[in-house]
């Protein structure tokens, strides 16, 4: 596309907003100076193309922010993009200045308003002016203007001349050290600034420092109690943007190169990454050339682990196999404490997670033990199989121990879940092996089977093993997690669509769920005990409160061991702590439990075998709610089964509500119970 106008200064107003496609171009030419383009609609400008203005004035306004992608080029002499409107008064005032004044124009900065300017690409002009809620430059360059004589490809590369002035100004303020080359360098943050560098730099020069100056902007529209952020309060951020930088932020953070682990305060992503799963490569053990090796675990030893904050900007890393063994921690991040991590998706595009002798092992991250970490706004998806053989172990669709405050994270398909043990124990889940810290918002759909095989103490959930610490599990939705099998040898052993085992005070509020269909567990270890259930296999503190949970689906409950087995429709055991037993059963000694509603499809069972007779200690509880004695702190319990697939033995008629129904009435049956659970 060519514009040519004829005044010295030219105002654009693109209806349908401003945006130059990869592999196309814009050139601005003809005899105006200064064009000012006004993108109207409700999305932000995409320049992934040439913009190209023979050594004019290019102004771009658009309120919902302006993108350079790592493909757009900017070629001008100056360049001002802003996010802050202008009034037809505005335009008109712009329209009568003179040459000199126009191309000197500085739109007004609005603190308040929402949209960012971002730079992943090459400007090249002589002066820019960037001017957003939040202005980062991240993995882009700004360089001087082409010189006249530059044509072709030529002109898609930074110049390397130096341009005379760059200022960026915004709420949030980030700039990147190695993509600068101007001799004047202002800053102008009025919420948070930082240094950005990318890794790769980093590991190779160490911190590179930038003359920059900081000061205030002249033209700022209600200022408020808004501040300068000087100089020395800058953060220093790492860049992530390429499969090279982060092996450099692998082998740079793992072996603490130039002291990395203590110069960023924050790692960001700034690019989708693709790791060549599908093409044979090992994230464990990668080779970027000949010879030059590591593991992309961040943190992947207990005297490396990962202590900072990152920030994955939305961005996706994807195509990912993962092949260890003989080592603590496997996920894409290993050993994890005190970090801040979040605004990241995963996408193994069917890869795996294969280990051998490995302690802690996750689709995330290996174990972060501490609650003094938060993971939120993080998806992980497509995951071919989690599997490990190791003494003993912790593993989960998420994390293999999930210590720390987590919120809004998605795991979709992961076909299964698996651990062995000969000779140790076990913890395995949907989310994580072993749970220590808060939940909320969180979804987990489609994982085929879960399964465990130890000669130990084992645990199983569809959500977590074992839940210890924290104050709060809600807002959990979890469907079409199937199948969750223990096969042990152990003192005892957990089974159960949500936790295996509950030993925490723990409040559990709004819970679904949808298409479980087998809670399985045998153990055959001498004088053991077995737990089932369809929420858990067991829960032993007393003051533990379960309350607007639903679940549904055609389960089957089994419970088998060699001394005493316990099958439960919601929990398999609600006492006190007593290894091997419930305890003390019925009475006050249980957990609180409302407002929990189970519907079971036609040919749902719960059963409980005990392989030796009374005569020897054995002992079978199999119950449609819970499989001890009745407990007195229950109300409003709702059980919706097939006519003939249950009796009603030991059930508290004013505190459980027994709803059957048959062929004819099935339909109203699930209807009244959506209703309710909903």
């Amino acid at each position: 596309m060519h514009i040519n106008g004829n005044k010295v200064n030219s105002i654009i107003q693109w209806g349908g907003g401003f945006n130059i496609n990869k592999g196309e171009s814009v050139n601005f030419g003809g005899n105006s100076k200064n064009y000012l383009n006004i993108a109207h609609g409700t999305n932000k400008s995409t320049i992934a193309g040439l913009l190209n203005a023979n050594g004019k004035n290019v102004f771009l306004i658009n309120p919902n922010g302006v993108i350079i992608e790592k493909s757009g080029i900017i070629n001008a002499n100056r360049f001002v993009a802003s996010t802050s409107s202008m009034s037809n008064a505005d335009m008109w005032k712009f329209a009568k200045l003179n040459e000199n004044q126009g191309a000197t124009f500085s739109p007004v900065f609005k603190p308040q308003k929402a949209g960012s300017v971002v730079n992943m690409g090459n400007i090249n002009a002589n002066d820019v002016l960037l001017i957003g809620h939040k202005v980062s430059i991240d993995g882009g360059n700004i360089h001087g203007m082409h010189s006249a004589n530059t044509s072709g490809n030529a002109l898609k590369n930074p110049s390397n001349n130096t341009a005379s002035k760059v200022h960026l100004v915004g709420n949030e303020v980030n700039i990147q050290v190695d993509g600068i080359k101007s001799n004047s360098i202002i800053a102008s943050a009025y919420s948070k600034g930082a240094l950005q560098q990318s890794t790769t730099s980093y590991y190779n020069y160490g911190g590179k420092g930038l003359n920059f100056t900081t000061q205030e902007y002249d033209n700022i529209e209600n200022k408020a109690n808004k501040k300068l952020v000087t100089q020395d309060k800058f953060e220093k951020h790492a860049t992530i943007g390429s499969v090279k930088d982060w092996f450099y932020f692998a082998k740079g953070w793992n072996d603490d190169k130039n002291n990395m682990r203590n110069f960023f305060s924050t790692y960001k992503l700034t690019s989708d990454i693709d790791f060549g799963g599908n093409q044979g490569k090992n994230y464990a053990n990668y080779c970027i050339s000949q010879g030059q090796c590591t593991s992309m675990i961040i943190g992947s030893a207990n005297n490396n682990t990962f202590n900072k904050n990152f920030d994955g900007q939305g961005f996706t890393l994807k195509n990912i196999n993962i092949d260890v063994e003989n080592i603590d921690y496997a996920g894409i991040f290993g050993n994890v404490s005190y970090s801040d991590i979040r605004n990241i998706k995963v996408d193994y595009m069917g890869g795996r997670i294969n280990g051998n002798n490995v302690r802690y092992m996750g689709g995330f991250v290996g174990n972060s033990l501490h609650n003094g970490s938060f993971f939120s706004d993080i998806s992980i998806k497509n995951i071919d199989f989690i599997n490990n053989n190791s003494n003993s172990f912790f593993i989960g669709g998420f994390a293999g121990i999930a210590g720390g405050n987590f919120t809004k994270i998605y795991i979709d398909n992961i076909n299964n879940i698996l651990g062995k043990s000969s000779s140790g124990y076990g913890g395995i889940g949907g989310f994580a092996g072993n749970a220590k810290g808060n939940f909320e918002n969180i979804a987990i759909n489609s994982i085929n089977n879960i399964t465990l095989k130890v000669n130990g103490p084992a645990h199983a959930g569809g959500f977590a093993g074992q839940l210890f610490t924290g104050e709060y599990v809600k807002n959990v939705y979890m469907e079409n997690v199937k199948n969750v099998k223990v096969d042990a040898a152990g003192a005892f052993a957990a089974v159960g669509g949500m936790f295996g085992e509950i030993g925490n005070n723990t409040n559990f509020d709004h819970i679904y769920i949808k298409g479980l269909e087998n809670i399985y567990v045998d153990n055959k270890y001498a004088q053991a005990g077995s737990y089932a259930g369809s929420f858990a296999g067991r829960s032993y503190k007393v003051t533990a409160v379960f309350q607007n949970i639903a679940i549904e689906g055609k389960i089957n409950i089994n419970a088998n061991a060699t001394q005493s087995a316990y099958a439960g429709g919601f929990l398999g055991c609600n006492g006190v702590f007593n290894m091997g037993s419930c305890g003390a059963q019925g009475g006050n000694n249980g957990a609180y439990i409302h407002n929990v509603y189970l519907y079971f499809k036609e040919g749902s069972n719960v059963k409980a075998k005990s392989y030796w007779d009374q005569a020897y200690g054995g002992e079978s509880y199999a119950n449609i709610f819970i499989a001890n004695e009745n407990n007195k702190n229950i109300s409003n319990a709702n059980i919706y089964h097939y006519i003939n697939d249950f009796n009603k033995n030991d059930y508290i008629q004013d505190k459980i509500n027994i709803h059957t129904y048959t062929d004819e009435t099935q339909a109203n049956a699930y209807k009244d119970f959506l209703s309710k659970a909903n």
